[in-house]
């Protein structure tokens, strides 16, 4: 739908500007009209995106919204109106797709609408978080409900964080390696071969497997990358929806250590968004259905299902989580003496910040673990190559002796 800029005056005579999305100058003047304002100047504006605004360049991080609920938080603490808070916000930040956003939530509240149904219709806010703002409009808690949603997505934030920087190690050293192999088979390897032709030798088995991987290389080997690359976006595809996405989530699940890692994530993240949804006032069953949403993992996403269906068939939380067999047993422990002692928010709060240590400890874990499986792993490579190419060298010396 083309966009429109406008430019019109109120009753009082304030002169007002914003976009609009319509389907004509039409419409764009019966909205103005509707909201109390005359029409003074209607241009449709191009369809264009900045590079900096497309979506593979700059996209609205969990760590945007981090900054942006604590921002919020602190100046609706403070009494600002709405108006003036996103105004304030929408010059501080500096994402683009964010600040976007921003000026045109502030438009649209300015016009009357509430801040929960602008949020809505744009993709950059987590539908939790709408959520949690539209609960905090109705109770008028909306800085306390923005508090704990800065403090929920400060450690969603900080927790992947921990993750990504625990991968980029043996990320790196693997990338390395491959790369160093591929040049000694197709650069270095190649020198070899008509030395070794030539000087008449029984090769040893390690040479003649490294000089057949030097030939299929030097022949295939830009195919076999092209080939790599297709099967991993194949892959990637197949993985991100329906089956294929269940599937690889419950493979992971299994898989040892990382599938225990995966569980105290899960763990932290279900009884963290949990707990701040009791404590807004969000009913039992909505909050489990807000939760699965979060988790962004298929099999999460079924279990929670399971248990949505449990509770609303009479059961108890813990007996529903318990039938699902998706968290820890002490998840399960502490739901139900939360249940038993009337304080379930408080004890999932605890509960969160024990599976919270319990993944960052592991996580150092496996990643101490890790770094000598590597390094061994690149020297086991560098020792063959080296081997291969020497063996027939001192055999070679030998004769000549």
């Amino acid at each position: 739908m083309p966009g429109f800029s406008y430019t019109a005056k109120n009753i009082e005579g304030d002169t007002v500007k914003g976009t609009y999305e319509a389907s004509g100058k039409t419409e764009v003047i019966r909205m103005l009209r509707q909201r109390g304002y005359f029409p003074m100047i209607i241009e449709r504006h191009a369809e264009s995106k900045d590079i900096a605004e497309l979506g593979m360049f700059n996209k609205v991080t969990v760590k945007d919204i981090s900054v942006f609920c604590r921002q919020f938080s602190t100046l609706a603490a403070a009494g600002l109106p709405l108006i003036s808070i996103f105004d304030l916000l929408s010059k501080q930040t500096m994402n683009r797709l964010l600040k976007k956003d921003l000026v045109e939530i502030a438009e649209e509240v300015r016009t009357g609408r509430s801040l929960s149904s602008s949020l809505k219709q744009r993709k950059n806010f987590p539908a939790l978080l709408v959520s949690m703002i539209e609960v905090g409009e109705a109770g008028g808690t909306l800085d306390l409900v923005l508090s704990s949603m800065a403090t929920h997505y400060e450690k969603d934030a900080k927790l992947k964080q921990k993750i990504k920087t625990a991968m980029t190690y043996p990320i790196i050293v693997l990338s390395v390696t491959l790369a160093v192999v591929y040049f000694l088979l197709t650069n270095v390897v190649p020198v070899f071969i008509g030395m070794f032709e030539g000087a008449g030798l029984e090769l040893p088995l390690p040479t003649r497997i490294l000089l057949d991987l030097s030939a299929f290389f030097v022949v295939y080997g830009i195919w076999l990358i092209l080939s790599f690359v297709a099967l991993v976006l194949l892959f990637k595809f197949a993985t991100s929806k329906g089956e294929g996405r269940y599937y690889w989530h419950m493979a992971l699940l299994k898989t040892p250590m990382i599938g225990k890692l995966i569980s105290f994530v899960l763990s932290s993240s279900f009884t963290r968004t949990m707990a701040m949804l009791l404590t807004a006032g969000v009913p039992l069953l909505d909050a489990i259905d807000m939760v699965k949403k979060v988790l962004s993992n298929a099999v999460a996403e079924k279990a929670l299902t399971e248990v949505s269906d449990g509770v609303r068939l009479g059961g108890s939380l813990w007996t529903s989580v318990e039938q699902a067999n998706l968290f820890p047993l002490m998840v399960t422990h502490m739901i139900r003496v939360g249940e038993e002692s009337g304080s379930l928010d408080d004890v999932l709060t605890k509960t969160a910040s024990f599976f919270e240590e319990e993944s960052e400890a592991y996580m150092i874990k496996l990643t101490t673990l890790m770094e000598p499986a590597l390094i061994l792993v690149l020297a086991g490579v560098v020792i063959f190559v080296v081997l291969a190419i020497a063996l027939p060298m001192f055999d070679m010396m030998g004769m000549i002796g």
